[in-house]
């Protein structure tokens, strides 16, 4: 049964999700057998014994952090010990998080106005305002205007008003992505003739001129049901809905996968960067260092190849050019 749960409250649960495997760095997996205790998984794995109680303390779906139970499968990460699963089924009392995550939905508000991303097939399909009445030249809330459009429209139907604006560029391969969208309002469609079509400003966030483009207006309110990718999956952040140079929770990011990759809205994603050698190294020859794990995202919408996903808990700054990787079964 779904659950639906405010997404400030889910926050804190999704970022304690385990750091699973990685293209880099695998972490070390160990099954709690009968006898062991977290004192002795700390002073095993970690050297340090006294870190147990961190293990579960703050994990809302253990309601006894002192015990643990034959079958749960821990993962040593990055001088971290991460819960993995449960797999003591007859264990009362234990909410298996894997469970947990495909159980709960989320809904997702975000206000009009927030600038976008549009690839370039998309941006070629857009229809352009053409005119206006009066001869205006800027355009704004229940001002009429004029649409050439390049397929078909009905009366009544909504859509986006937007500028295309800094082209995009994959950060690692320099492939052409698309352009960045600057939201300029909503227009009504109010009469369609065979060459244009009749559109009244509804919602004017930024001044509308000719030129601008009109796309169907996407869902502002996302209702999500949570879930982990059928396939691992591993991309990089490519853009910013903002433009910001530095990201953190509740921003919302564009990476370089999409439907075509499998991926789906819902899809619970990893943020991580890649860890470079220091100079003072050990070791003199080509080595790979385990990732460093930045926080968790939940995608929010698909494109063929590309998506958005919100941010929902970093513990480091997330800039674009860090790595993506899906949360898979």
């Amino acid at each position: 049964m779904v659950t639906k749960k405010t997404i400030v409250l889910l926050f804190g649960a999704i970022f304690l999700l385990p750091v699973l495997i990685f293209a880099k760095g695998v972490p070390q997996t160990y099954v709690i057998t009968k006898g062991d205790t977290l004192w002795g998984i700390s002073q095993r794995f970690l050297k340090d014994p006294d870190y147990w109680p961190n293990l579960w303390s703050n994990n809302p779906f253990v309601t006894n952090p002192h015990l643990i139970y034959p079958g749960q499968e821990i993962a040593i990460y990055d001088g971290r010990i991460l819960l993995v699963g449960e797999k003591g089924a007859d264990t009362a009392g234990a909410d298996v998080l894997a469970e947990q995550i495909g159980a709960d939905a989320i809904t997702i508000k975000t206000f009009g106005g927030a600038d976008g991303f549009i690839s370039e097939r998309d941006l070629q399909g857009a229809g352009v305002i053409i005119d206006s009445v009066d001869n205006r030249l800027l355009m704004a809330k229940d001002d009429t205007l004029f649409i050439q459009m390049h397929y078909p429209v009905e009366i009544g139907e909504t859509f986006l008003a937007f500028r295309a604006d800094k082209a995009l560029r994959h950060p690692r391969t320099g492939t052409m992505l698309g352009y960045r969208v600057m939201n300029l309002g909503t227009v009504q469609i109010m009469e369609v003739n065979p060459s244009v079509a009749t559109a009244v400003v509804r919602e004017s966030y930024k001044e509308i001129e000719r030129g601008s483009r009109i796309m169907p207006s996407p869902v502002r309110d996302y209702h999500i049901d949570l879930k982990r990718a059928r396939n691992f999956l591993s991309g990089y952040v490519v853009a910013s809905s903002a433009d910001q140079e530095s990201l953190a929770s509740y921003d919302v990011v564009h990476v370089d996968l999409g439907a075509a990759d499998g991926l789906e809205p819902g899809n619970l994603l990893y943020l991580a960067r890649e860890r470079k050698v220091t100079d003072r190294s050990l070791v003199k020859v080509d080595v790979s260092l385990p990732d460093i794990f930045l926080g968790n995202a939940v995608v929010l919408e698909t494109q063929e190849k590309t998506s958005s996903a919100l941010i929902l808990k970093c513990r480091e700054t997330v800039f674009v050019g860090d790595k993506v990787y899906t949360v898979v079964q």
